[in-house]
């Protein structure tokens, strides 16, 4: 197996452009800055990635285009996927949207593994098991089941030989398919008002940038009562919904600080765009959520050009 990359990450941006093959879009939850790893390898028909996070990050984008992508998490950890509560027992399966939507935790670490689906409906053939090309979900397996998955990707990404890390992949995926075909599938996460009413709120700061709506704003674009929106950030998040209103602005203004500083913009015309009329307050909270101020995001940012 070929590594394609195998880097320690402090930057979102580097995290999103160097996944190969993925569309990801990464905010900042947690304060304190984003550190992570990231380690890729392909095979033909096979692209085995392994991430390891530590931060909290809301996760958005989709998985590679022409392949089916299943997921282990890395260890001990529980956290929120398409409306699925993940813990280490669960083998996930990504559906023919390829849609990826998560929340990750402080401690969250993940194997994942595409397989193009010509090659995915041979091996389930040959192995005379259902093909797992259906709607997403998620396979509950045996303890002692799951270890042996992970100890197989561990091999497939990190043993330093390639012959080896090849027959891991291989072996890691007939194996996939056998465990989605007899494990347990959870049942498809019921519909939940709080659900809706957050959906409904990362859709209007995605349309209406410039805004920092207050709590009783936010209740009315959510159609649902304070009680309500409260519970359904603190769950998700560990946030109340003006603090996640809040990151997802500075999360916004880092990327508008990469990508057109060069432009002639300067931090208090992004600050006032991310809904910041202070920039003294912008840089408090800027540097709070991302480990430094945002003079230094666009001195970075020009060294980058240059």
């Amino acid at each position: 197996m070929q590594i394609l990359l195998d880097n320690q990450i402090s930057d979102l941006e580097e995290l999103s452009e160097n996944t190969r093959a993925w569309d990801l879009d990464f905010n900042l939850v947690s304060s304190g800055g984003f550190v992570g790893r990231l380690r890729q390898g392909a095979l033909p028909d096979l692209l085995l990635t392994y991430a390891q996070f530590g931060c909290k990050l809301h996760q958005a984008g989709t998985t590679p285009p022409g392949y089916r992508t299943f997921a282990i998490p890395g260890g001990d950890c529980c956290f929120w996927w398409l409306g699925f509560e993940v813990d280490s027992r669960s083998l996930l399966r990504f559906g023919v949207d390829r849609e990826l939507a998560a929340v990750s935790t402080l401690d969250f670490s993940v194997y994942t593994l595409s397989v193009r689906e010509e090659l995915l409906k041979e091996l389930a053939e040959s192995l005379r098991v259902r093909c797992p090309l259906s709607d997403r979900g998620v396979t509950r397996l045996a303890f002692g089941e799951m270890e042996s998955l992970r100890a197989l990707a561990r091999t497939a990404v990190f043993d330093p030989a390639a012959d080896i890390r090849a027959k891991a992949a291989h072996n890691m995926t007939d194996r996939l398919l056998v465990s989605c075909a007899s494990g347990a599938n959870l049942g498809r996460p019921r519909s939940r008002s709080r659900d809706h009413a957050i959906s409904r709120v990362i859709e209007f700061l995605e349309q209406h940038g410039a805004t920092q709506p207050g709590l009783s704003d936010l209740c009315q674009i959510a159609h649902v009562s304070e009680r309500t929106l409260q519970y359904a950030f603190r769950e998700r998040y560990g946030l109340s919904p003006n603090q996640f209103v809040r990151h997802w602005q500075l999360n916004k203004a880092r990327r508008v600080i990469r990508s057109t500083m060069r432009n002639g913009q300067t931090l208090a015309s992004v600050a006032a765009a991310c809904g910041f009329l202070d920039p003294s307050v912008f840089a408090k909270h800027y540097r709070l959520l991302h480990g430094e101020l945002p003079s230094a995001t666009a001195a970075k940012s020009k060294r980058l050009v240059k």
